[in-house]
């Protein structure tokens, strides 16, 4: 049944690392007034420090931790940790972990002193005017975090019935490893498709389909060869739905360039070639299929009303071989 009033398709595309809650009454900049001054896709920054190990290596963090904001809620914002500044300025980029060394943490800011680019403890927020020479130039904000949490634990598929727990059903989409073998990341998706009603099942909230670690590349392979672009894969393998063009391509940047500027959410566009592509994001997104019809030939029941002749006319045509 494609479309049906009782079932739901769910996309999940990682967004972000980390959920941070931050006092909405202290503001380091303007006592209190963040408004304006915390939106998707400016830089946070917060200051890092201790022992790290690398790929034969180990040395002493210094500078900040870098992020992206991907989403903003009430006294909250969804970051993506992206690159880490050293003291020197050299941008090193990273991958968030969790209880690692590279996440943000709870923390105190203090009202900004001749425009430093570390504020206490807490975060700062930056716009694209800021640089590694001079990143006190597009400061917003600093703000007091206090709370801090793993994104992914926090999503949901909210249903009439209740609601499934995202990392109940898969681990968190990433970068493949087809993807990382030529210098892109964020291109996994999970795509799963839920009876919300149990009508079709007989179960409420039960997950008819379930698609784990596609692809938003267009020429991505798993490791045993197979194709896993998202698109075609879903034609090929299920039996409720397809995707249309408006579900594709996200409109989240997905990481940071050049010091302080999103990256570019027209160059790194779905149902490309992965090469070089740092895919957009599009979060946690549910749609709810409505206006589908089954092949009952009822109409009343909501079925395609099929007469005799246009039944015996299909016949006629896988007829003819030509």
């Amino acid at each position: 049944m494609i479309g049906s009033h009782d079932c739901k398709k769910t996309e999940h595309k990682i967004t972000s690392n980390q959920k941070l809650t931050y006092n909405p009454d202290f503001d380091g900049a303007e006592n209190g007034n963040v408004t304006g001054k915390v939106q998707v896709g400016f830089a946070v920054t917060q200051a890092i420090s201790g022992s790290f190990v690398g790929v034969g290596t180990t040395g002493e963090l210094d500078g900040y931790l870098q992020g992206v904001i991907t989403g903003v809620g009430n006294s909250t914002i969804d970051v993506k940790v992206v690159n880490r500044v050293s003291a020197g300025g050299t941008i090193f980029p990273v991958d968030y972990s969790e209880n690692g060394k590279f996440q943000f943490s709870v923390g105190t800011a203090v009202t900004t002193v001749n425009g430093g680019i570390l504020p206490a403890t807490g975060i700062q927020i930056s716009n694209s005017s800021s640089t590694i020479a001079a990143p006190a130039a597009g400061i917003q904000t600093a703000l007091t975090v206090t709370r801090v949490a793993d994104w992914y634990d926090s999503q949901f598929i909210q249903l009439k019935n209740g609601a499934l727990q995202w990392k109940e059903i898969a681990e968190k989409p990433g970068t493949s490893g087809y993807a990382a073998a030529r210098n892109s990341k964020n291109d996994e998706l999970h795509i799963v498709v839920v009876d919300d009603s149990g009508k079709i099942s007989g179960t409420t909230g039960a997950i008819l389909e379930k698609f784990t670690f596609l692809s938003k590349a267009d020429d991505a392979k798993n490791s045993f060869g197979s194709a896993i672009y998202y698109k075609n894969f879903i034609a090929e393998n299920s039996d409720n739905i397809f995707v249309g063009v408006a579900t594709g391509n996200g409109s989240i940047a997905s990481g940071i360039i050049t010091a302080f500027t999103p990256s570019s959410a027209v160059e790194n566009t779905w149902s490309q070639d992965a090469q070089d592509v740092n895919f957009n994001f599009g979060g946690n997104i549910l749609y709810e299929l409505q206006g589908g019809k089954d092949y009952s030939g009822v109409s009343t029941e909501g079925g395609y009303s099929c007469s005799l002749g246009s039944i015996m006319g299909g016949y006629e045509i896988f007829e003819n071989e030509a």
